[in-house]
């Protein structure tokens, strides 16, 4: 009885933490405090330490299944405008980035089987490959290839996970399963 309860209070718990974003699958477990706004999508089974910041500008915020995201996480699909002159940054908002044009916003994407280490903070237009590893405190800059280890900052790769023929045979034993690699 008394797991009963603590499980409906957990997922109670997660559905509040998740009511900003989008949408978000079965079995998503999301950790204190949070903060998650704008266009967000998380897959099934996805896993959001405490501290985590999201923040989906005017781009979509996409985290696929099974994707593992550390303790105090930032993710941000855009940027301020650096360049108009005669006004400070915190005067410029989205209706000058219209105006202006440009590269502003962008998607993020964390594909299926990804582990976001502690205090990683990935910036706009970025996907992480699936089954990646992103060490704690990277800055994630640029793509991530699937089944790589990146580090540092910037984020660089240094290495991989499995070798070819062991992400079929991983993959292979996942669809076994019934798990799938999207």
């Amino acid at each position: 009885m008394l797991g009963t309860l603590k499980k409906i209070r957990r997922d109670i718990l997660n559905r509040f933490r998740l009511r900003h974003c989008t949408s978000f699958g079965k079995g998503v477990f999301v950790g204190k405090p949070n903060l998650m706004k704008g266009d967000i999508v998380l897959g099934d089974h996805v896993s959001i330490s405490g501290g985590a910041t999201f923040v989906s500008t005017r781009a979509r915020l996409s985290i696929h299944d099974y994707a593992l995201v550390g303790f105090n996480v930032t993710i941000i699909t855009g940027d301020h405008v650096l360049t108009e002159l005669g006004r400070h940054i915190v005067e410029v908002g989205d209706s000058d980035k219209d105006r202006l044009g440009g590269d502003y916003d962008k998607d993020v994407t964390l594909e299926a089987g990804c582990w976001i280490g502690a205090d990683v903070t990935i910036l706009k237009g970025v996907t992480i490959g699936r089954g990646s590893v992103v060490g704690a405190g990277a800055v994630v800059t640029k793509d991530v290839p699937p089944y790589s280890i990146c580090v540092g900052v910037p984020a660089r790769c240094v290495g991989m996970r499995f070798t070819d023929e062991q992400i079929a045979e991983h993959e292979r034993l996942l669809a076994e399963r019934g798990v799938a690699i999207k």
